[in-house]
């Protein structure tokens, strides 16, 4: 199973994808706002990050960067209750795939649909014709 970072500001969110990723049998660290999880991944050798977007501090965006700066091949997933349908509000999750999310969910989101998202962000990836084994 996976070592998981769960970055998100909802204490609520951060529990309940704790428990039920713990329950996966994952291995699970938690962080309130982008910076704190900056500070744990720069510590701790996680396989994969969930990020919330909107977040005191460092927010979702800034935190993707980052991790992809310092840690390219880090698995990213975004989520976000931002509604794109919102007018005159960006919709986050396309920015965050623009940024370097592997992936992004729309909360509220089913633990079978998390699950599905996270096999698919920590199944290998084939090599590229310029990668070596």
């Amino acid at each position: 199973m996976a070592h998981i970072l769960i970055i998100d500001d909802d204490p609520e969110i951060r529990t309940s994808l704790k428990a039920a990723l713990e329950d996966e049998g994952h291995k699970v660290a938690v962080a309130e706002n982008g910076a704190r999880g900056l500070d744990l991944a720069g510590r701790i050798a996680f396989q994969l990050v969930i990020t919330d977007m909107i977040m005191p501090e460092v927010e979702g965006v800034q935190t993707i960067i980052s991790l992809r700066k310092a840690y390219p091949d880090l698995p990213i997933l975004a989520i976000s209750g931002e509604s794109p349908a919102m007018p005159g509000k960006p919709d986050y999750l396309e920015i965050a795939r623009r940024f370097g999310a592997n992936d992004v969910l729309r909360k509220p989101f089913s633990i079978a649909c998390l699950r599905s998202r996270l096999e698919a962000c920590l199944a290998p990836r084939p090599l590229g014709k310029d990668d070596t084994a």
